[in-house]
């Protein structure tokens, strides 16, 4: 039997939001999406990371919002490319633990789009044997099932 090892996602392997890169070519607008979404929705955010609620809804909610779709659909594209590990080391310490015969997982509180975008654009399941995302599961990491 293979042993499991998993990995958080955020902070572990990668530290970057989506729109961050609003940050330097709109501010105001990385502004309103961050007040909009995570602030003043929080239930929505929640709801998208348990996968009660999709991406498309979410950009139908920025457009009720009037923050313009064609941005964010664009900031999120090019943030795709922006998830790397943190740290240079990451990826060889994983191929190292694969090798020894380990089965390498990471595990995300994320959106539904893990699996269709973030997982698969930059090859990760070259590093991983799999991953574990919330919006699949329908549960968060620190939520406690029901007995």
């Amino acid at each position: 039997m293979r042993r499991v090892i998993l990995i958080n996602w955020y902070k572990t392997w990668c530290s970057h939001f989506l729109w961050d890169s609003l940050k330097e070519t709109d501010s105001a607008l990385f502004h309103q999406i961050r007040t909009v979404l995570f602030e003043q929705n929080p239930e929505l955010t929640l709801d998208w990371m348990r996968g009660y609620t999709r991406f498309c809804n979410v950009w139908h909610f920025f457009e009720d919002k009037f923050i313009p779709k064609n941005v964010v659909q664009t900031a999120f594209m090019q943030d795709l490319s922006a998830h790397r590990p943190d740290l240079p080391e990451f990826i060889p310490a994983v191929q190292r633990l694969r090798e020894k015969g380990y089965r390498v997982i990471v595990v995300a509180d994320y959106f539904d789009v893990f699996g269709g975008y973030i997982y698969p654009y930059p090859h990760l399941e070259m590093v991983f044997d799999g991953y574990l995302s919330s919006s699949e599961s329908g549960c968060l990491k620190d939520d406690t099932l029901p007995d």
